[in-house]
């Protein structure tokens, strides 16, 4: 009877603890799943207020009414990716707040962009550059961008923090059911159950990962724009179908064998690495560090340049350089 007492108050304790750890894997299963939404809905929206400002420097640039094309559709999707944001933050204070600050800065940022096409419309090239050159807008475009990376820099510790006590209570209910099966192995069969199924829970997560990630290629594969990605030392990793067509080199000649070098105007380079270094107080040497420096120190760095088509033609592009961070915060490469 003794026995028999000890062995109910150990299930006791095993059904207690089970359900505790069962509860908590569940409760931060469904917070990862809201974490990860809220990162994918971000970068969505930073891919709008991107689009904006390549439309609106395109078409300053070329007058060609194409950009203005991109420039519309990105800014019609802002509002309602902005709304469905706000949906997924609900009462939390701070990131409404942050919102309400994204909102005034983009509705002033659409007021710049706006002013640059009309000005570009009525007057010419000249005189939206001299528009562009005063700086308002990229301004506006970093202090978006700051914002928008805030919310994700707090997503992605969400989703360090809810992956952590996911598995820790997935842990805590493995050892507590390895410690009550020698009692009651209907028991643990019936825990060992619900435990596979926030097993099948967590690999369901990680499947829309992968689709978000599958979004994201497919984002990149389609884009009107070229999208280059390289690593800290300059080396290619991305080469998008759109660069493709505008450089006449394949995917398969630039990813990890050629740097932005090989389709930069030399002498173009050189002189911009001299304006760069007195502009940063550095030694700059001509090579892929000019193209870096800026976006390096956490300065806006876009710039018209001229790229080497590989048939030898040239092409006038407006260049905007931003780099992108490991899970740890450090940078990883530049796109």
């Amino acid at each position: 009877l003794r026995t028999f007492a000890s062995a109910l108050v150990v299930l006791g304790v095993v059904a207690v603890s089970t359900y505790f750890g069962l509860a908590l894997v569940a409760r931060e299963g469904a917070a990862f799943r809201h974490a990860e939404q809220m990162l994918k809905e971000s970068e969505v929206l930073l891919l709008h207020v991107v689009e904006v400002q390549i439309g609106e420097r395109g078409f300053a640039l070329t007058g060609n009414p194409r950009f203005l094309e991109s420039y519309g559709a990105a800014r019609s999707s802002i509002a309602p990716q902005g709304k469905l944001l706000r949906s997924l933050v609900g009462e939390r204070e701070s990131e409404l707040t942050r919102l309400d600050r994204l909102d005034s800065l983009l509705a002033r940022r659409f007021e710049i962009a706006d002013e640059v096409v009309r000005v570009r419309r009525e007057t010419g090239l000249q005189a939206a550059a001299d528009l562009v050159a005063k700086g308002e807008g990229d301004e506006v475009q970093a202090g978006s961008r700051r914002i928008i990376e805030e919310i994700e820099e707090e997503e992605r510790k969400a989703l360090a923090s809810h992956s952590g006590r996911s598995r820790f209570g997935t842990g805590l209910v493995q050892s507590l059911l390895l410690a009550g099966m020698g009692i009651f192995a209907l028991l643990v069969a019936a825990a060992s159950w619900r435990a596979n199924r926030d097993l099948r829970a967590r690999q369901e997560a990680d499947a829309r990962l992968q689709e978000t990630l599958r979004l994201q290629r497919l984002i990149l594969d389609h884009a009107a724009h070229a999208i280059i990605s390289c690593d800290t030392s300059g080396r290619i990793l991305l080469f998008n179908p759109a660069a493709e067509s505008l450089l006449g080199y394949s995917s398969e000649e630039m990813v990890g064998r050629q740097t932005p070098e090989v389709f930069h105007d030399p002498r173009e380079v050189a002189e911009r690495a001299s304006q760069f270094a007195d502009e940063l107080g550095v030694a700059l040497e001509a090579g892929f560090e000019v193209f870096v420096a800026k976006t390096r120190r956490g300065l806006p760095n876009q710039h018209e340049w001229t790229f080497l088509r590989k048939d030898g033609g040239r092409v006038p592009v407006l260049l905007s350089v931003t780099a992108w961070h490991d899970a740890r915060g450090a940078t990883a490469g530049f796109l």
